[in-house]
């Protein structure tokens, strides 16, 4: 549930990165549907010919076994604990149905909280539920494991849902893969009241390497081409979602965010 504001702030920036790839999807496949239907094999668009584009649309449609790409899932009971603990400290994110609103202006909390990654990942996928009851993302895993002292390795998966974009299309969408996954593995540490990333790497679905470098190398060149970089930022999940969520979060409620070994805490100034 989003709070609507009049200037935009971070989370309304975040909603429209989320927009920005819903429409770099629908850009690709209104582009792979007039290439199919129109062009030649000898035609190249974004950098790629028929061929190379309709072998990218393949990788997009293998499988992909959601009990092995998320190694921590998140399940549906860990929202509950993920309540029980938020009431519990006084932590004021829900609305009048009782679901989560992250864009209270003024969050107020009455005592320390500390949650599980996957009770995180459980707020946030609630967080980003639609009004229709839709969901454009959904958090598989949010896992945060301590690497030294002051340093994390946080791991996002998100699984993006196409499929209203390919009822939208119609017939042509065959080609259109129903979800996307990506996972987002990086290193994560605290800097005052902010939560930071870096060394991010990016994994779509479960390809092979080679394919996984060859389809993010073409993501980018579609960034480049439609000069939209939110294109990019969306897909570094860790960076554009996670952190800058957690940091909004805490900034909101006048609390320091402490990382812990599969911990995220919040902790009363």
């Amino acid at each position: 549930m989003f709070y609507k504001r009049k200037k935009k702030d971070k989370s309304e920036k975040r909603k429209g990165c989320l927009k920005s790839l819903v429409m770099f999807v629908v850009i690709v496949v209104l582009v792979g549907i007039i290439m199919v239907v129109n062009l030649r094999d000898n035609i190249n668009i974004f950098g790629v010919n028929l061929k190379t584009f309709n072998e990218y649309a393949e990788w997009l449609n293998e499988d992909v076994n959601e009990n092995t790409i998320a190694k921590n899932p998140i399940r549906e009971t860990d929202y509950a604990t993920f309540k029980q603990k938020a009431e519990a400290s006084g932590l004021n994110v829900f609305d009048l149905s009782g679901n989560v609103n992250l864009n209270i202006p003024n969050i107020a909390i009455t005592n320390n909280l500390t949650l599980f990654d996957y009770e995180l990942g459980a707020m946030l996928n609630n967080a980003s539920k639609q009004e229709d009851g839709g969901q454009l993302f959904n958090f598989l895993e949010i896992s945060i494991a301590q690497t030294s002292e002051s340093l994390f390795t946080l791991t996002s998966v998100v699984k993006f849902d196409l499929t209203d974009i390919k009822e939208a299309i119609g017939k042509n969408a065959n080609s259109v893969p129903n979800s996307i996954y990506v996972t987002c593995v990086g290193t994560a540490y605290v800097v005052g009241s902010r939560v930071q990333t870096r060394d991010n790497s990016i994994y779509i679905n479960q390809l092979s390497s080679d394919k996984n470098d060859k389809l993010v190398q073409f993501i980018k060149d579609v960034a480049k081409e439609t000069e939209n970089d939110q294109v990019l930022q969306i897909f570094d999940v860790n960076n554009y979602i996670v952190t800058e969520i957690l940091t909004d979060l805490v900034q909101r409620s006048n609390t320091n965010p402490v990382l812990g070994n599969g911990t995220f805490s919040m902790i009363l100034k």
